[in-house]
């Protein structure tokens, strides 16, 4: 589609001014974002005082990619050359809450990290499902339930239906806001 005239000059001016992105917890719906306003958000977010998870760096994008390409490949795992992004960071806005925030995201679609974060997830989720089957065998056994991971809501609504059999008198729940940045690297490994 090729526009032209007036409709291309005001969409080149929203394109220069404005980021226009999906908004959480609102499917289908975009706002459009001063650009300005959109890059000092994400600023604040990496130079936030104590956060240690992002680091400025002087190294090109290719030596790290290289750096990853290696590091994969002694692994085992082959990064095809149609993925050589690095993640980048990026937010959307946060419009059911008051006062609004945002989610922060660092992802890419074609990133070189990616074949190696599907092992890693293949890997985590194996991990997960031998610790829940031996959490069942505990519960069977023992008659104690002490697995606390859930996929989804629907079996957190289950749980909590279950335990009222037992006349559950208090269920709290709690939301991290910036769970993967706060948690010191040390503490969560």
């Amino acid at each position: 589609m090729k526009f032209e005239g007036a409709l291309k000059t005001e969409l080149d001016r929203l394109k220069n001014n404005y980021v226009i992105t999906v908004t959480d917890k609102a499917q289908n719906n975009i706002l459009f974002t001063c650009k300005f306003y959109y890059i000092q958000i994400v600023k604040e977010e990496l130079s936030r005082p104590g956060q240690i998870t992002y680091q400025p760096s002087n190294i090109s994008e290719a030596s790290i990619n290289d750096s990853i390409v290696r590091f994969s490949a002694n692994k085992g795992i082959k990064v095809p050359g149609n993925m050589l992004d690095i993640p980048l960071i990026y937010w959307i806005p946060k419009m059911h809450k008051n006062p609004t925030k945002q989610r922060y995201i660092a992802a890419s679609h074609s990133c070189s990290t990616k074949p190696l974060s599907k092992k890693i997830t293949f890997c985590l989720k194996l991990i997960q499902q031998t610790h829940t089957n031996y959490c069942k065998h505990i519960s069977r056994t023992r008659k104690i339930n002490p697995m606390w991971i859930v996929d989804n809501s629907i079996e957190v609504l289950q749980k909590i239906k279950e335990s009222n059999k037992n006349k559950t008198n208090n269920v709290r729940t709690y939301d991290f806001s910036t769970l993967y940045t706060s948690i010191p690297h040390k503490k969560l490994k």
